[in-house]
């Protein structure tokens, strides 16, 4: 049994050697002619692909790309490599450049790099009836336009443009396959963000020297914003409320009041822009902007109050109403101290309906 196997792998591989030899030979074949399709030789040459993608490894929001490891398959007849075979389901050629490839490109790519440990990751398989599949793992860094209003609370629309560099319709045509033209990992994860949705489509671009065929694969991906609300929005909420605790210390501690105020803003502008520097510059305002800055601002009011209440105290008014209740103390105070009265529930209350507004529109 086992000579048996073993003599049949042998005749395979025999039998395989032989077609790749017959077949390119140099009178027989010549791979830089394109092959047209089985209508056809002067037709335009129609390529199936389709896109495994195995892992999103960056998303740069300030950047403003996305780095993918994928492996992409490209299929097309031609003709010329038609062959008869009892025992061989396909032909694995031993190099990728034996065979015409179609010249594609990827139209937003920033930066692409190939597999090459152990060996480069690719195979080329030539079928009994000319079809040629073109498979290969690469790395690619693509430009993915944001639209940041709504940041940390956004969906990106980040697509993979596969598009023929030289070849208009008239003579290259790219089709996704009928089904399952995009796979992705069963454990496929983006770095903070989420994958809600892929598409595919066409996106055939009309230039000054021709129209060119080019296939679209559009990733929906919503940003996880939790990690955010808990490194960016609690610590503001905190600082804002810090920043009120002047208004419970005596006028007298007039150097405490005016030192936690000003370090609760220094904190916030801080923080604000280190938030600003780990993204890009855009001509519109962020939702994570609108945060930061009414925060920013609150502090600054409370900063106001304490300096007006300052400038109007009496120590000696506020020692004398220590002991006195509630209602003979508003009725009996300064306006200076009836501005820390009032301050105490109204900045509360404002910051309480900023959240409300805030937290129904984002």
């Amino acid at each position: 049994m086992w000579g048996f196997s073993y003599k049949s792998v042998e005749c395979s591989v025999e039998e395989e050697h032989n077609i790749i030899e017959t077949l390119f030979a140099p009178e027989q074949y010549n791979k830089d002619v394109r092959p047209g399709n089985v209508d056809s030789p002067d037709g335009p040459t129609e390529v199936t692909s389709t896109v495994f993608i195995r892992n999103i490894e960056e998303i740069s929001t300030k950047n403003m790309d996305f780095t993918v490891d994928i492996t992409f398959r490209q299929q097309w007849i031609d003709p010329r490599l038609k062959y008869k075979t009892s025992k061989l389901r396909y032909l694995t050629l031993p190099k990728e450049d034996m065979v015409w490839k179609p010249d594609t490109f990827f139209r937003n790519e920033k930066e692409a790099s190939f597999h090459h440990v152990p060996n480069k990751q690719y195979y080329v398989r030539v079928f009994p009836d000319g079809t040629i599949l073109y498979s290969l793992r690469t790395k690619l860094k693509l430009a993915c336009p944001m639209n940041l209003r709504r940041y940390p609370f956004d969906t990106q629309q980040c697509q993979i443009h596969i598009a023929s560099y030289a070849h208009t319709t008239d003579t290259l045509s790219y089709l996704w396959k009928e089904s399952s033209p995009v796979q992705m990992a069963s454990m496929l994860s983006a770095p903070g963000m989420m994958v809600e949705n892929f598409g595919t489509e066409h996106c055939d671009v009309r230039t000054s020297t021709g129209t060119y065929s080019c296939l679209s694969l559009e990733l929906t991906l919503k940003r996880a914003s939790s990690p955010y609300v808990l490194t960016e929005y609690v610590p503001y909420a905190m600082i804002v409320i810090i920043s009120w605790a002047p208004f419970w210390l005596k006028q007298k501690d007039s150097l405490a009041r005016i030192g936690i105020t000003l370090a609760t803003l220094f904190m916030a502008s801080a923080k604000a822009d280190v938030i600003n520097k780990s993204l890009p510059s855009v001509a519109y305002t962020k939702a994570i902007d609108v945060w930061t800055g009414w925060c920013v601002m609150f502090i600054f009011f409370t900063f106001v109050v304490c300096v007006v209440i300052n400038w109007l105290g009496d120590d000696k008014e506020e020692s004398n109403l220590v002991k006195a209740d509630a209602m003979n103390r508003w009725k009996n105070a300064s306006v200076s101290l009836k501005i820390d009265y009032v301050a105490r529930f109204v900045f509360p209350l404002a910051f309480i309906l900023f959240n409300i507004i805030y937290w129904c529109t984002y």
